[in-house]
């Protein structure tokens, strides 16, 4: 199970399970991880479970949250990764976490949806975890499989399978999306930065739901959303 492990200098202040759906960080007797220092807002951050992975959202917060030392307002948190809030630094340790979200781990197909995928060798290792692998299964019993096409950029003609529970698209530094399995559907969010355009309509912060034919753009790049059968 993922947990973040808090420490002050040399000292350890906390160790928690990421065993809720959202775990508040902040100096608020409500939170879940509490961090006295005036440095840190009542609730400065969140971490928000996503299948076997997890998001950190800054919740404006007065003086920022930091991963690896760059300023983040969300971002898909990688095993080993260092959060800094204030004086304080906290790994987030997850072996089951995706790796390295980028091109090169996406599953691409060609042709009809319908009559199988072709994996890359990056994307076949990541099916042979069978947690991940019970994780798609479950949550694809509850809505169809979904994907996207690429119309304009790097992706332009190829199809792009959403099975697995997070994809990232964009361009990693600048401007990245996220799209996420959820029981009732695929979720569109801001990771980096704030580009995201859904239906010609800014995204900003909210996690709208995907309907068939949406059209996505981020960092120049576009992107028509489908629902395999339809």
């Amino acid at each position: 199970m993922a947990k973040l492990v808090v420490n002050n200098g040399e000292t350890l202040v906390a160790q928690l399970h990421l065993d809720a759906p959202r775990v508040v960080i902040g100096r608020g007797e409500q939170c879940q991880i509490r961090l006295a220092s005036a440095s840190v807002s009542k609730e400065h951050a969140a971490v928000l479970s996503i299948g076997n992975d997890h998001i950190l959202e800054d919740l404006k917060s007065t003086n920022g949250t930091k991963v690896n030392g760059a300023s983040v307002s969300r971002h898909v948190l990688q095993n080993e990764e260092i959060i800094e809030i204030g004086e304080f630094r906290i790994r987030y340790m997850n072996h089951r976490a995706l790796k390295d979200m980028d091109f090169d781990r996406t599953m691409i197909f060609s042709g009809d949806p319908n009559l199988g995928v072709a994996f890359s060798e990056d994307a076949a290792a990541a099916a042979a975890n069978t947690d991940q692998v019970s994780t798609a299964r479950a949550v694809r019993v509850s809505f169809p499989l979904g994907g996207v096409r690429g119309l304009k950029g790097a992706h332009a003609g190829k199809e792009i399978s959403l099975e697995p529970v997070l994809r990232r698209f964009g361009q990693p530094g600048r401007a990245t999306v996220a799209i996420m399995r959820r029981p009732q559907g695929y979720v569109l969010m801001n990771v980096e930065g704030n580009g995201a355009v859904l239906n010609s309509r800014n995204v900003g912060a909210e996690w709208p739901m995907l309907q068939h034919k949406d059209l996505i753009e981020i960092a120049g790049e576009q992107y028509t959303f489908f629902l395999v059968g339809k």
